[in-house]
Formats: C-alpha cells, structure tokens, sequence
C-alpha cells in the first residue's frame, strides 16, 4: 500500500479550528497538505500519536512549504516520542501561501505506521 493521509478541518468555536490528519502507512518522508486554511491563523497546539506499526516514534513538523525546512517551518517537535505536545507560548502568527501548509509526522522506521495528528488554530492574529 501506499502512504495516504486523511485531512479534516473542523469549526470548534466561532474562532477556532481544528485540523486532524489519520495517516496510514506513514514514513519518514510522508507528507499531508492542510487545504483551504484562511489567510490569518496562530497556531496554538500541535499533539501527535504514534498509533500503530513497526516504528515507535513521530517527530512532526508544519511549514508553509512542502518538505519544510528553515524559515518555510512553522513548528518542529523538539524530540521524537510516541506522543508528543507543544503550545507555542502566545501561539505563532501564520499567513498560509495560497491557503496551505504541509505537515510531516517524521516517523522513525518502515513504512507500514499509522498516526493521528492534531492542529490547532485561532483564526485571525489578534
């Protein structure tokens, strides 16, 4: 099979969305586009879960372009685990190009793992 990864966006309140990505089949190189995000966002939460295969841990991270490195990076995990959680203090400002940002889960061996990953968003940057 080959990597998929299933990308949901969901109003959680007036100003908040929250974004899940499933991905089946995952590596070290997958990656998922998040469509159709508004012009003005603040990332406030970023939770990964290693849910099942041969790896054992994720190191996630977003950027505002495919395979993200360097300034294009929104959020890198500071250390790989089977669960892992950051709260940017105040969240981070991000303006998404052409409405999309790309997140990696950055899993640690084969290809045959599942995860579940959470974003979430205030809109706006006030």
């Amino acid at each position: 099979m080959a990597y998929t990864a299933t990308v949901t966006l969901k109003r959680i309140a007036p100003r908040s969305l929250l974004v899940t990505i499933t991905e089946t089949e995952a590596d070290a190189t997958g990656e998922a586009e998040i469509t159709g995000l508004p012009e003005a966002l603040r990332l406030v939460e970023q939770r990964g879960l290693f849910v099942s295969g041969a790896g054992s841990t994720i190191d996630p991270i977003l950027g505002l372009v495919t395979n993200p490195s360097g300034d294009n990076l929104i959020i890198e995990n500071g250390g790989a685990a089977a669960s892992v959680v950051n709260r940017p203090s105040g969240g981070t400002p991000i303006a998404p190009i052409a409405g999309s940002l790309f997140h990696r889960s950055v899993l640690d061996s084969a290809s045959d793992n599942v995860t579940t990953i959470k974003y979430l968003f205030v809109i706006g940057w006030e």
